[in-house]
């Protein structure tokens, strides 16, 4: 199989400081050794274990800097497993994941529902109060449904 990236594409990103350190390092890794695993990464690095490369991985493939090339047997683990390798792209800053605690969401929603003079739901309300986890299913649907009715309201406003 042919590798899809190029020198010049890997020298723009790795001089142009185009990634973030440890994303870098990922992407080095896979640049000089690929297609691997997760796993495989991991095992290449002197630093990292799997659960530091994952969250990696998941930012290179949202940016379009590593893509999956589908399943096979991985080396360190014996299953199957999607390999990866990089691309021809270089990163595409505007799908960067950016990281937003609890608390911030919850002063923008408070914020916005004081300002339109909503009351919170009781879901958003068990947020607040901590007893919600922002990873639950309920979570994440009344957060969806607090924007969905922000966004109605803006569009009715303007």
């Amino acid at each position: 199989m042919q590798r899809q990236i190029s020198s010049t594409v890997y020298g723009k990103i790795k001089n142009g400081m185009l990634l973030g350190r440890l994303q870098m390092y990922v992407y080095d890794i896979l640049y000089h050794n690929g297609p691997l695993t997760q796993m495989e990464v991991a095992k290449h690095s002197e630093t990292m274990d799997r659960s530091s490369v994952g969250p990696r991985f998941t930012e290179l493939k949202r940016m379009g800097c590593i893509a999956s090339l589908g399943k096979r047997k991985c080396e360190v683990t014996g299953r199957n497993t999607n390999t990866f390798d990089v691309t021809k792209n270089l990163p595409d800053k505007s799908k960067k994941i950016t990281a937003v605690t609890r608390k911030q969401l919850l002063d923008v929603i408070t914020s916005l529902s004081n300002a339109l003079e909503i009351p919170l739901s009781n879901g958003l309300c068990q947020l607040a109060k901590g007893k919600l986890s922002p990873q639950s299913t309920e979570w994440v649907q009344q957060a969806s449904r607090a924007s969905q009715h922000a966004d109605e309201l803006l569009k009715k406003a303007s």
